[in-house]
């Protein structure tokens, strides 16, 4: 898992979700809004209709994560 201040809570992920400024690749959509803070900041939402259980949906959810730290998006 990432560091909690590299985390997005419920009302901003709705913030987000709500701004709709979406990017597309082959297989993710992120929706992106500009961050006034020093350092950028992440959530991620997978729906029960892509991802069928749970067990998936957080196997996914630790690897994005794990790929966010690794990644140098941390700065």
């Amino acid at each position: 898992m990432i560091a909690k201040k590299f985390r997005l809570c419920e009302h901003e992920v709705k913030k987000v979700l709500r701004a709709r400024n979406a990017q597309f690749s082959d297989v993710f959509i992120g929706n992106i809004i500009q961050n006034k803070g020093e350092s950028s900041r992440f959530a991620l939402v997978l729906s029960s209709k892509a991802v069928r259980t749970n067990i998936d949906r957080n196997f996914f959810r630790r690897r994005f994560y794990e790929y966010v730290r690794m990644g140098n998006f941390l700065s």
